[in-house]
């Protein structure tokens, strides 16, 4: 082969021989070796600009539904998610929400302690699988999407395009 284009991650013994014969490859959405080449989407930026989006619409009670620490270990976009969605809810000096209950095992009771209990208006949800059981939920639950709850996350635009709702979303690709 002339090149390579690796989706996040291949196997170490893989890369090894990719290295060794001199390959030229770009990693896409994940690290590489040294003096190797990636190219990662901007997770910090596209935080950013959810929580401010949220922000400017009204929202002042907006939580985030996604992998918790000690969870965060893995791909980069878990951490950065995270702490810029704690760093902007700081900015604008709104309490960060988190649930107890982990939205891939329990969507519905994630959503009644958020909306029922702490009157969340909005969700960021780390990824489109998330946010999609969030609306099967909201939906299970007789909660009006986006009347009642906004719900944004990060996804590609044909993951949007199957949803009902469809969702405000951060395309990163």
């Amino acid at each position: 082969i002339d090149g390579a284009i690796i989706l996040a991650k291949c196997t170490d013994a893989t890369m090894n021989d990719i290295v060794q014969m001199g390959i030229p490859y770009v990693i896409v959405n994940g690290p590489s070796p040294e003096n190797g080449f990636s190219v990662i989407p901007d997770d910090i930026g596209g935080s950013k600009v959810a929580v401010e989006y949220l922000h400017q619409l009204g929202h002042s009670r907006i939580a985030y539904s996604g992998p918790l620490p000690p969870y965060l270990a893995g791909h980069s976009s878990l951490q950065d998610r995270h702490d810029t969605y704690l760093a902007q809810m700081q900015k604008y000096g709104l309490e960060p929400i988190f649930g107890s209950h982990d939205t891939l095992d329990s969507a519905e009771d994630f959503l009644k302690e958020m909306v029922f209990e702490n009157q969340v208006t909005a969700v960021l949800a780390y990824g489109h699988m998330g946010a999609l059981n969030l609306l099967q939920a909201a939906h299970s639950l007789q909660i009006a999407v986006p009347e009642k709850l906004s719900v944004m996350c990060f996804c590609d635009e044909y993951a949007n395009k199957v949803m009902s709702p469809g969702l405000t979303f951060v395309d990163l690709g």
